[in-house]
Parts: C-alpha cells; sequence; structure tokens
C-alpha cells in the first residue's frame, strides 16, 4: 500500500480528536482520486487495523468520520441503505511543497492500532507519527542521519500529550519494536547553565544509527567528556 503523508500542522490541532486524526491519515493516500468513493465504517477499519474492526472500534471509527464529515474535509453526496456513504475526500490532498509533512506507513499504523495495550491506541498512534515528525531533515546534518533521528526533550514532541504520557507511549512503541529511544547519560553545558541532553529517537529498524548519532554527540559537547 501507499505511504501515508500526514500534514504537520494537525498533529498538535486540539480541535481535530485522535479518532478523527486517524481516519484522516488512514485515508489521505486515496485523496487525489478524482472521482466520489464509496466508503463505509468497515472498509475504514480494514485502513486503520488491517483487518475486520470490533464493534468498539467501529463506534470510534465512525466518530472519527462524522466529525470529518462535519469539519468539512469530507463531504458525502449520498448515503446508501448499509451504511456506505458516497464521498469526496479531495480536501485531505495537498500539493507536496505547500505544507510541512511527516511520512509513515500502513504497516506501522496496523501495528500500532493491534498492540495489545489498555493506552488510547488512537493517540499512540498520533504520538508516533510527532515523534516521526521531529526527525531533523535540516542539511547542516549529515546524510546518513537526516531524516531518521532526532534529539528532543518529550515537552516538544506535542503539546497535546503530557509528559508523563509520552514516557508510558515510549515504553509500549519501543516493547513493540516501532521507536528506539536512546536516553543519555550526560549534560550539556553553557552559559544557561547545564541540562541534561535530551533523549534521541529514531525508528526501531534505525536504532544502530540512533546509537551511532548520540554517540558522537555526547563526545563532542557532553560535560563529562
Amino acid at each position: 500500500m501507499k505511504d501515508i503523508y500526514i500534514i504537520k500542522k494537525i498533529l498538535e490541532e486540539r480541535e481535530l480528536s485522535d479518532s478523527a486524526f486517524c481516519v484522516w491519515a488512514a485515508l489521505q493516500p486515496f485523496s487525489n482520486v478524482q472521482m466520489e468513493l464509496l466508503l463505509s465504517v468497515p472498509y475504514l477499519g480494514f485502513l486503520i487495523f488491517g483487518r475486520e474492526p470490533t464493534r468498539a472500534e467501529e463506534k470510534v471509527i465512525k466518530n472519527g468520520f462524522h466529525e470529518l464529515i462535519e469539519c468539512g474535509d469530507i463531504s458525502v453526496s449520498q448515503t446508501l441503505k448499509k451504511g456506505e456513504y458516497v464521498c469526496n475526500i479531495r480536501n485531505l490532498y495537498f500539493e507536496q511543497g505547500s505544507e510541512y509533512f511527516v511520512v509513515v506507513t500502513y504497516d506501522e499504523l496496523h501495528k500500532i492500532m493491534n498492540i495489545q495495550t489498555k493506552a488510547n491506541k488512537e493517540k499512540l498512534f498520533r504520538y508516533f507519527v510527532s515523534v516521526v515528525g521531529c526527525f531533523n531533515h535540516s542539511k547542516n546534518v549529515d546524510v546518513e542521519y537526516r531524516g531518521k533521528v532526532c534529539g528532543i526533550s518529550l515537552e516538544s514532541i506535542n503539546a497535546l500529550i503530557p509528559k508523563k504520557t509520552a514516557i508510558n507511549y515510549n515504553e509500549i512503541l519501543e516493547i513493540n519494536e516501532l521507536l528506539y529511544v536512546y536516553r543519555a547519560d550526560d549534560v550539556l553545558f553553557s552559559k544557561n547553565g547545564m541540562k541534561r541532553i535530551a533523549n534521541s529517537y529514531s525508528r526501531f529498524d534505525d536504532k544502530d544509527l540512533c546509537i551511532k548519532f548520540v554517540t558522537y554527540y555526547q563526545s563532542n559537547y557532553g560535560w563529562n567528556r
């Protein structure tokens, strides 16, 4: 399946619920289709979970779907008898270069939404996308690290997600091999005083690259060294 391109500005949009965020993400790859699409809650469930959703999951999806209709991101021209909707979703489309965006995959979405956890999986996915959205794409970063790692404080990842929740989400995503988190054991010293080096993040598959990145950074800028 196609990659999912998510506009960064909606990551911290308070008016957009986590369920609507997941529906938005699941439908985005189809937003360049010029004709109307036939959508249903079970099909949206398949896009989000990669399987048939449970009744509870269908309720969450339905709420998110209707929220996007109410805010105008999705327009419905006709409702059919079987709970199917003839929709125009072109408002989810954006030209590359017109917005800052994050790229994730359906595999990552499915894996997160199928984690066995009591945590809110819709919010967990939003947090994961927020972390990936922090990966450093600056030309000042070596090419091998560009877009694959970042060093950032928990408070700066997503204003909608408290630090305590972010710590819990990091552990869940690490256990399920979606994120790798390097917790530095050194501090930076400047005219403003000392501060702990922020955690560094990468996708789990880029774990070795993240370790290499932080080791280099600590050896050059860390106070202990």
